[in-house]
């Protein structure tokens, strides 16, 4: 509530004690004995000597404003509390997916290094010949990644053992970081 509006409040509510306490001297009845022929003008009532009267309120919003914003104010509360507690069960989801997902990684992760050793396994005990006739088969990333893991020796007599442009092509391919970027900043 504001300031100017709780004034004028005050003021209204000011005006009508007055005038009641005027119809009060104007309507009691005259209990002094003095005489017809002096007739006196009746005193003019004293605010301080009124008795407060407690009126009803004359506006009922300023009357139940402290009250709404009470209930406003809970019911904010319990909604923050309500969409807190879904957010807490939404983490706990998360997280339980995220959990999912982590083991599911680690699972297909060491599949896939263990099919990689089988692999590296298997070529370096092939004859570089017939080894060599496989990789020129296979797509140059996943050659290159399997030649990367065999022994030095095994890898160098299976490119050896290769057409010249496809060893080219693995090596390059070797030669690279194995986070992908190109040497020598090629593109």
């Amino acid at each position: 509530m504001s300031v100017e509006f709780k004034a004028a409040c005050n003021a209204r509510r000011n005006f009508a004690l007055w005038a009641l306490a005027a119809c009060l001297a104007l309507t009691a009845p005259d209990t002094s004995h003095a005489s017809e022929a002096k007739v006196t003008a009746p005193a003019a009532p004293k605010m301080a000597a009124v008795p407060a009267v407690l009126m009803p309120k004359d506006d009922y919003c300023a009357n139940i404003a402290d009250l709404a914003a009470d209930a406003r104010h809970m019911l904010q509360m319990k909604t923050l509390e309500d969409l807190e507690k879904k957010i807490d069960q939404k983490i706990v989801l998360l997280e339980a997916k995220r959990a999912e997902n982590e083991a599911f990684l680690k699972k297909r992760n060491e599949a896939i290094r263990e099919t990689r050793q089988d692999l590296v396994d298997i070529f370096s005990k092939m004859k570089p010949d017939v080894a060599a006739a496989q990789f020129e088969i296979l797509d140059v990333g996943t050659a290159a990644s399997i030649l990367r893991q065999l022994n030095a020796r095994v890898s160098s007599t299976i490119l050896n053992e290769m057409k010249v442009p496809v060893a080219a092509a693995i090596t390059v391919k070797m030669a690279e970081p194995v986070s992908g970027a190109k040497l020598d900043g090629g593109t």
